[in-house]
C-alpha cells in the first residue's frame, strides 16, 4: 500500500456506515485505531495520526455516529453506548482484516467499557489516554461540569433538539440520545459501567480481566480524568499486564483533557511508540524467555 491517507467507509453490524480515514506506508507492521472523546472531531487527531505513520505505524480514525450535522441531530436516533457496541468494534473489525496486529488506542470515552461492552478479542493490545468514570463530583471544577452537563445539555436538548455544544466551544454537537448518555453516565460512579440497565444487560463478572498489554495514559492537569475518576473507571478491572505514564506540562506547556494529541506536545508521543516497540521485542522472544 502506498503511503498517504485516504478517507475511507467503515460498516457496522447495525448498519450503519461511518467515514474515517486510513493513515498508511507500505512497510508498517502494525496499525492503531484511535477511538475519540466525546465531541472531538476526527481531524483533530490528524496531527497525531500523521506522526505515528511517520514511525511505520498505520492509523485508521473515524467519526462516532450521531456528530455534528447541526438541526439533522434532533432526529437522529444514535447513542453513545451504539459507539461502544458498534462504532469502535466496526472500526477494529476494518483494521483486523488488514492483516497486521491491531493496537485500539481509546481517548476518554474511546477506552471506556473496554471487553465489558467493546468486544478486545482481536486486539494485541490497548492505549488508554485520559481514561475515567468522568463523575461530575469528582472533576477539578465540578460546579461548571454539573452545570453544562445537568442544566445546558437538557436544556439545549429540550429547545433545539439536539445539544449545541459547539456554540460553547465543547466540540461537535450531539444527537439527543447521545447527550442523554453523556448526561446520566457523568452523573453516576462508574459511567456506563455504572449503569445498572447496561449492567444487567451483559454477562460479565468483576472485575473485569484483561490479560492482553495496556498502557495507560494520563496527564497531570487534565481537570476531568482527575485521580479519584480514574480510580473510579479502573477498580472495574484486573489488568494482568499494565504500563502507566502520567504527562507532567511542562513550563508553558497545558495537556488537559485533550491537549496530549495536540502537536505543541508531541514530545509525550515518543512513551506511545517506545511502548509498541517492547511489545515487539517481547512478543518474539521465544516462550522460555517470557
Amino acid at each position: 500500500m502506498s503511503r498517504g491517507n485516504a478517507p475511507i467507509i467503515i460498516d457496522t453490524i447495525d448498519g450503519i456506515q461511518l467515514s474515517g480515514t486510513l493513515y498508511a506506508r507500505g512497510s508498517a507492521t502494525k496499525t492503531i485505531v484511535i477511538a475519540g472523546a466525546t465531541g472531538v472531531p476526527e481531524k483533530f487527531y490528524s496531527s497525531f495520526a500523521r506522526w505515528l505513520r511517520a514511525q511505520g505505524i498505520d492509523v485508521i480514525t473515524f467519526a462516532y455516529r450521531g456528530l455534528g450535522g447541526g438541526r439533522s441531530l434532533a432526529s437522529n436516533p444514535a447513542r453513545k453506548l451504539d459507539w461502544m457496541k458498534y462504532d469502535i468494534p466496526a472500526a477494529i473489525t476494518y483494521a483486523d482484516r488488514r492483516g497486521q496486529p491491531v493496537y485500539l488506542l481509546g481517548h476518554s470515552v474511546g477506552g471506556q467499557g473496554l471487553k465489558a461492552i467493546i468486544p478486545i478479542d482481536p486486539l494485541s493490545g490497548i492505549i488508554t489516554v485520559c481514561c475515567s468514570s468522568g463523575y461530575i463530583y469528582y472533576t477539578k471544577n465540578w460546579i461548571r461540569s454539573l452545570l453544562i452537563l445537568k442544566i445546558y445539555i437538557p436544556l439545549s436538548v429540550l429547545i433545539f433538539g439536539y445539544a449545541r455544544l459547539r456554540t460553547l466551544g465543547l466540540g461537535s454537537d450531539l444527537a439527543p440520545g447521545v447527550a442523554r448518555d453523556f448526561s446520566r453516565w457523568c452523573s453516576r460512579r462508574g459511567y456506563a459501567l455504572g449503569d445498572r440497565d447496561i449492567i444487567s444487560s451483559l454477562d460479565i463478572a468483576f472485575p473485569i480481566e484483561i490479560d492482553i498489554p495496556v498502557l495507560r495514559i494520563s496527564t497531570r492537569d487534565d481537570p476531568l480524568a482527575t485521580v479519584k475518576n480514574q480510580n473510579d473507571l479502573w477498580r472495574f478491572y484486573s489488568l494482568r499486564n499494565c504500563s502507566q505514564y502520567e504527562g507532567i506540562p511542562a513550563h508553558g506547556e497545558s495537556l488537559g483533557h485533550v491537549g496530549f494529541f495536540k502537536s505543541a506536545n508531541k514530545s509525550h508521543w515518543m512513551k506511545i511508540k517506545n511502548w509498541l516497540d517492547k511489545q515487539d521485542v517481547t512478543s518474539s522472544l521465544p516462550s522460555t524467555q517470557l
